[in-house]
């Protein structure tokens, strides 16, 4: 594997595991007006009738195409939203959607190579904005799944040894906070404990500090199921020399008028995908294979 490499996933990087993009989460987040359980917890949050309600308005019929930009517009919900997007996503943190294997999941985990003896400097790190812990979970279980009895706590060092930042925080540390933990009282409190979002002041937070080094001293940037907010990739890249790095990223689904933007921020230090999905991106650019 080349390296030193990061790896910047996007939402897209995890849609294939059951998880909504920017505009899915927020619908679904609307959709959370209807469920009885979900209110319950809000109220016992100390969340009023009216804020709930005052939420689901200014939600469902504002123009705000993801769920960040609408909290970082209206302030007042922050908190609340912090909370439902919690009880949202938790749900889907499923078993069943890692598994029969998939898309790019597998590439990276044959390319990691767990059992071999390779240095560990040859692990990339990942840098996820996505608040769920799907890539760990399938990680940790393809291990026990597919490696030889006698080298399995071999390759669980290793992965352990795999540096992976949720820069905007997460539904929890895993796995001491169980994948697909059940929504309670509880669990739902501390998931939307772990929540920031790109208005929080970020410079502040140790997780996006380390993201923000990780990028800077990699050579080979990818950027996966990326959507290319300028704010926040300028946040990611404020320490980052770019003229010293090669830049790679998908572009399944973005405008025209954003990859120009990419074009004239990274010249040909970028390589920009032509809608492919994660898996045939890798593929294309050959980063991750095994003798690299």
């Amino acid at each position: 594997m080349k390296s030193p490499t990061v790896l910047v996933l996007g939402a897209g990087a995890s849609q294939p595991y059951g998880f909504p993009l920017g505009h899915e989460l927020k619908s679904q987040m609307i959709m959370q007006k209807d469920n009885l359980t979900t209110r319950r917890h809000l109220l016992s949050f100390g969340f009023n009738d009216k804020l709930i309600d005052d939420f689901n308005n200014a939600l469902t019929f504002g123009a705000h195409p993801t769920i960040d930009i609408f909290l970082e517009k209206k302030t007042n919900f922050r908190d609340l939203g912090s909370y439902l997007i919690a009880s949202t996503l938790m749900p889907l943190e499923r078993h069943t959607s890692l598994f029969p294997q998939r898309d790019w999941y597998g590439d990276l985990f044959e390319a990691l190579d767990f059992e071999s003896e390779e240095p560990d400097a040859s692990l990339p790190s990942v840098v996820t904005l996505n608040y769920e812990r799907s890539l760990e979970h399938f990680l940790n279980l393809n291990i026990k799944y597919n490696c030889q009895d006698e080298r399995v706590e071999f390759a669980h060092e290793k992965r352990r040894k795999l540096r992976i930042v949720h820069a905007h925080g997460s539904l929890g540390k895993y796995p001491e906070v169980d994948y697909g933990v059940s929504v309670n009282v509880d669990t739902l409190r501390n998931a939307a404990a772990g929540i920031k979002i790109v208005s929080d002041r970020l410079d502040d937070s140790p997780d996006f500090q380390e993201a923000q080094e990780l990028i800077s001293k990699a050579t080979h940037i990818v950027f996966l199921g990326f959507g290319y907010d300028e704010r926040t990739l300028s946040a990611l890249l404020a320490k980052t020399e770019l003229d010293t790095k090669h830049f790679y990223g998908t572009a399944c689904g973005i405008k025209s008028d954003t990859i120009k933007r990419l074009q004239e921020m990274f010249g040909n230090q970028m390589i920009i995908g032509s809608g492919e999905t994660c898996h045939d991106f890798l593929g294309k650019i050959d980063l991750i294979g095994k003798g690299h």
